[in-house]
């Protein structure tokens, strides 16, 4: 493992071939955002190792500071280790994030969650696990990619997380309560239809809703912040 070498006392050089604290791609071209976010938000990049990662970390690092890097390191290396880099340390701490909390689980677990929803709907059990399982992953992605200058208390991270299962469970259940009376053979499309958009509904004006807590205690406390991740 490398020590950090992004301290403000370090004596980085100034003149870079590779701007490494840019994307590779121009994002003024929607290509080139695409590209960008399609290689950070990779799921293969969730079964790269932790010692890849700190590899990865370490040739960063290394390059920005203008140290000598390992014999045979390319330009194709130092991009492909940033890829690494920006999918799994967070941006304003470079903590390791957590596994699922990564932008890269992203779509493998909304397939799972989505398809958990539309299929198993006929019943408020099992309404209320995949909706609270929605919104307990959704968090998860919230805080590991919150702003690293933002301190967020136990309190409000309850209250938020309270906000967000409970407008999106209530949401679903009463959709699906409102399409039983659904002509059939319809009934159980819209039904499971409902109970997936409506959660995600839910879910969106339950997120407007913790944010503004957010505003607020913000405001309220002289802090600064960044438009947070809905």
């Amino acid at each position: 493992m490398c020590e950090s070498k992004l301290q403000s006392d370090c004596a980085c050089v100034t003149s870079k071939k590779i701007n490494l604290d840019e994307p590779r791609y121009d994002q003024e071209f929607y290509l080139g955002r695409a590209k960008h976010f399609f290689q950070t938000t990779n799921p293969r990049n969730l079964f790269v190792s932790s010692r890849k990662l700190d590899e990865a970390k370490c040739l960063i690092q290394s390059y920005k500071c203008g140290e000598k890097l390992p014999s045979g390191t390319g330009e194709e290396d130092l991009w492909r280790a940033k890829i690494l880099y920006d999918s799994a340390f967070h941006p304003d701490t470079g903590e390791k994030m957590v596994l699922l909390g990564r932008m890269s689980a992203k779509v493998p677990m909304h397939i799972l969650i989505t398809g958990g929803m539309i299929t198993f709907y006929k019943t408020a059990p099992a309404v209320v696990f995949w909706q609270w399982l929605n919104q307990s992953f959704n968090a998860l992605v919230n805080y590991t990619n919150r702003s690293g200058d933002i301190v967020q208390t136990d309190k409000q991270i309850l209250t938020s997380y309270a906000f967000a299962t409970s407008g999106a469970v209530g949401t679903a259940l009463g959709l699906n309560a409102l399409v039983k009376n659904c002509e059939k053979p319809m009934n159980d499309f819209c039904a499971a239809e409902d109970a997936a958009l409506g959660g995600t509904s839910g879910a969106f004006c339950s997120s407007g809703s913790r944010q503004l807590y957010q505003y607020s205690h913000d405001a309220s406390s002289g802090a600064k912040t960044r438009h947070p991740s809905l």
